[in-house]
């Protein structure tokens, strides 16, 4: 989330600031949705493969359906085997 942190710091500044340039703030609001958005694709592709992971290490006949707890995290589960 640091990747929208600073184009939305810079808006909230400009905007403050009573700034005339409206294009800037288009092109920083612009900058920081890309920013959480990429972030957020990033943290889920590795969310997938931590979880690809933690079945491809438990122990045969564990009894993993494959069906996955969205209310339960990554590290709840592995403290659980």
């Amino acid at each position: 989330m640091l990747a929208a942190l600073v184009p939305l710091l810079a808006v909230l500044t400009l905007v403050l600031m009573g700034s005339e340039n409206r294009w800037v703030l288009v092109v920083l609001s612009a900058g920081g949705l890309l920013g959480v958005s990429l972030g957020f694709l990033l943290f889920r592709a590795i969310q997938g493969d931590l979880e690809t992971r933690a079945r491809l290490l438990s122990p045969p006949g564990y009894g993993h359906s494959g069906l996955s707890d969205s209310s339960d995290s990554f590290p709840a589960k592995l403290a659980t085997r």
